[in-house]
């Protein structure tokens, strides 16, 4: 496929969805890229073309950007991975964005992102629009433009503006959108204005998830966000969930339940519990925000250091008297590592059975079970020397596979 084949390409504003340039074609002269010119530069996800995690990004970097943007600056600017993968540790973070640069079918998305069975969306079924941003978008480029963050479902309100998102275009029940419809700030079905919408913690809400969407927030990716839930607790102590609600309650004007039922499925029942014991996944975006907001507001800042410095080292874990790393924040950082629940440790250290540790963590067993395959085998030596394991627990079933394995090399 030639650039000829693509046409005119508009400038896309940053943190504007990628296939906005679909649309644009479309609405320039009256029909879009057919077939497999199609699919190079945009990607085929869904029944409908929306690309809206970067597929084919070498060629969009190529062809629409003229490289201006690198791959990575694509992804990162213009397609829902500048949202996700903040909240990634950096090394899956860079393997995701390598795997979808090279087109390597080796990542799954939802998995990277949601631990649980039940799969999150991450996407909104419908394309929203912010009539302001529209309107600046038509003034500067002339044409209305599809932003990323409007697309997260439980962001309602313009980040930007703070005004409520209409939904212009319906997508099916699979969440697969319109392809060919440029916004036009329409309100045709607005989110209804609650009280809570001015209030100042909502306020706080959206302009982190600016932040967070710019890479600012340093503090959101596995270590250091453990880190920070453990310096948090530690200034609190015991009355920390319950100063955490208070301060909620305060700041939105509502309480937690209520913030979940207005913001959707992305937020847990007991989301703040949840954050500071370490049992969320990095698809719960919405849930760290409110809580860091809310910790912010106590003043209990964190660090704006990267997670490999001493954020990781001072408060994520005690070291022992001898200079070692207690067993269980050691299993936590390997956790953390695999892009896991840090909260798993401990129940791998509780629970015999990979079963019951699946129901518990709400954690498909198949991924715990390729996760222990993956515990370097010092880390394994010291858990099972630890405390007296049943035969059929998971440590003994590992280090039996490992010595069978190891036999028939042998062999």
């Amino acid at each position: 496929m030639s650039i000829a084949n693509l046409g005119y390409a508009p400038y896309l504003r940053p943190g504007a969805l990628l296939f906005t340039l679909t649309a644009f074609r479309h609405f320039q002269i009256g029909r879009g890229c057919k077939g497999k010119a199609n699919d190079d530069l945009f990607g085929n996800i869904g029944n409908r073309k929306r690309n809206l995690f970067g597929e084919h990004v070498a060629n969009v970097a190529e062809r629409a950007f003229g490289n201006s943007l690198t791959p990575e600056d694509v992804l990162l600017k213009h397609t829902l991975f500048g949202v996700y993968s903040r909240a990634l540790p950096p090394t899956i973070a860079t393997a995701w964005s390598a795997g979808i640069i090279a087109e390597s079918k080796s990542h799954n998305i939802p998995k990277l992102l949601s631990y649980s069975p039940r799969l999150l969306r991450l996407v909104t079924r419908d394309l929203r629009s912010c009539p302001r941003c529209v309107a600046e978008d038509t003034a500067l480029c002339g044409f209305g433009q599809w932003r990323v963050l409007h697309h997260i479902p439980s962001v309602l309100f313009c980040p930007e503006h703070g005004l409520p998102l209409n939904e212009e275009a319906q997508g099916d029940f699979f969440g697969d959108l319109w392809q060919y419809v440029l916004p036009h700030g329409r309100n045709t079905s607005p989110v209804s204005r609650a009280p809570w919408a001015a209030s100042d913690g909502h306020a706080t809400y959206l302009r982190l998830w600016t932040k967070l969407f710019d890479g600012e927030l340093p503090v959101l990716r596995g270590h250091a966000w453990a880190a920070y839930m453990d310096h948090v607790t530690d200034q609190l102590g015991d009355a920390a969930p319950t100063q955490i609600e208070n301060t909620i309650r305060k700041t939105w004007s509502i309480d937690s339940v209520n913030i979940k039922s207005a913001l959707g499925p992305q937020i847990k029942k007991d989301f703040v519990r949840s954050e500071l014991s370490h049992d969320s996944s990095p698809a719960r975006l919405a849930q760290k925000l409110i809580v860091l907001g809310a910790t912010t507001a106590m003043g209990i800042v964190p660090l704006q250091i990267d997670e490999t410095s001493q954020l990781r080292l001072d408060l994520s874990y005690q070291v022992e008297n001898n200079g070692a790393v207690p067993l269980q924040a050691q299993f936590r950082d390997f956790l953390l590592d695999a892009s896991l629940p840090g909260s798993m440790a401990e129940l791998l250290m509780t629970f015999q059975y990979v079963r019951e540790i699946a129901r518990t963590a709400d954690i498909h067993r198949n991924r715990i079970r390729r996760t222990i395959e993956r515990i370097p085998d010092e880390l394994l030596d010291r858990i099972a020397s630890a405390q007296n394991w049943p035969s059929r627990s998971w440590v003994a079933n590992e280090r039996f596979r490992r010595r069978d394995k190891r036999l028939s090399r042998l062999g």
